[in-house]
């Protein structure tokens, strides 16, 4: 048995040093290699919304076709989940094969688009270097951001950083448009998504995007990759970009939110039937407490997660979440206190002031630094309405 042990370890340690070595003697691309810029379409689901962009290396001499990707993690990461949520979740550089690649996204039918990059053989040389000491063990992990350190920006970075003579256009930019804008470009069929990242993000998300800060979307990425010149060996300005093919077309999608369903639509009918309730209850002479309870007990739990996000996570588009304002955590115990006699005066107290904070709040809702989305007016607006019926109303 250690016999066996023995030449089983002396394979594995002959097979790993080959394999070394025969990477090793393909670290020089030969003069047939391209480099190009790979994008993938938005997909349906919440983590592809906004889409993906890989870098691949071609060289057809060395039998080679890699996509360096930086948008992968390690689900068996210990705490994989409260990591992920706390924004502490690292992110990597891989490596995979091209058609492996490829055959992921046709099984999403997302269309994926390649842009052959115009460079010399020592710039190809240092961009795939570069990537392959990125891809090393101890430099290939890094702690995403989704609006300033993603799959996206690192690829941005790793162009900028290693092709002095790159220029950007910038000819995609909309005055004024916020992180918050730009996203919600991609959030108009996921009405519901939308919402929710309103709820989540804060103050970071409604400052104006600079140019090179768009590239954190691949889509404007492709676009400014398109528009691109870099410098070349006769000090002459080139298109960054030689050639664009479609590498594969999906079908098309019919893409349609119901306007029955929507966060508006729900929560408009949600205050109508409160309002309806309320009149009800004012008529008989009832308090609608389970109305409080419920109401109250699920805004005071949005507020604990604000305030989650906002102190106790690393993401920086979750601080200074104004939704604060409407959606404070103190109303989940204050409304339970309703229902015991003695405290029930102090929590009256507490709903006038939130009578008077909710009035402020939709004054004021033009003029706040942060966006809201207008499905908060319904819900702030049944809110209100109950406020003022527990402070001034129920007996």
């Amino acid at each position: 048995m250690r016999t066996i042990n023995l030449a089983l370890t002396i394979y594995s340690i002959l097979f790993l040093v080959t394999t070394y070595q025969a990477v090793a003697q393909k670290q020089q691309l030969s003069g047939q290699a391209v480099i190009s810029l790979v994008t993938a379409d938005p997909g349906e689901e919440l983590y592809s919304l906004f889409g993906h962009s890989a870098i691949r290396v071609k060289d057809t001499v060395n039998s080679q076709d890699l996509v360096f990707n930086y948008g992968t993690f390690n689900f068996n990461t210990p705490n994989f989940y409260m990591k992920f949520t706390r924004g502490k979740l690292l992110y990597m550089l891989s490596i995979q094969q091209f058609d492996r690649f490829k055959r992921s996204y046709e099984y999403e039918k997302r269309d994926l688009k390649e842009q052959v990059l115009n460079l010399t053989q020592d710039q190809k040389q240092a961009i795939f270097q570069f990537l392959l000491w990125n891809y090393q063990p101890e430099n290939r992990y890094y702690k995403y951001d989704f609006f300033f350190d993603n799959c996206a920006t690192r690829i941005r970075d790793v162009f900028i950083d290693e092709l002095p003579g790159l220029n950007f256009q910038f000819e995609y930019v909309k005055e004024g448009a916020t992180f918050r804008d730009l996203i919600d470009e991609y959030l108009i069929y996921q009405p519901w998504s939308d919402f929710g990242i309103d709820i989540a993000l804060g103050l970071p998300t409604d400052q104006i995007a600079d140019p090179s800060q768009y590239m954190f979307l691949p889509d404007y990425m492709y676009l400014a990759f398109e528009k691109a010149t870099i410098s070349a060996p006769d000090a002459s300005k080139v298109n960054f970009v030689s050639s664009t093919k479609t590498i594969y077309d999906a079908p098309a999608r019919p893409y349609q939110a119901s306007k029955i369903t929507d966060p508006i639509s729900v929560f408009g009918f949600v205050f109508i039937l409160v309002l309806i309730a309320t009149f009800y209850c004012f008529r008989k002479k009832w308090n609608g407490r389970w109305i409080d309870v419920i109401m109250f007990s699920v805004v005071g739990i949005t507020g604990l997660i604000i305030v989650f996000l906002w102190f106790f996570t690393d993401h920086i588009a979750t601080k200074g979440n104004l939704n604060i304002i409407w959606a404070f955590p103190l109303h989940l115990p204050m409304v339970w206190l309703l229902l015991f006699k003695k405290f029930r005066n102090a929590s009256r107290k507490y709903f006038k002031v939130v009578s008077l904070v909710l009035v402020l709040f939709l004054m004021l809702w033009f003029v706040q630094p942060q966006q809201f989305h207008v499905a908060f007016v319904p819900i702030v607006l049944t809110m209100l309405l109950r406020s003022v019926y527990i402070s001034f109303v129920t007996p």
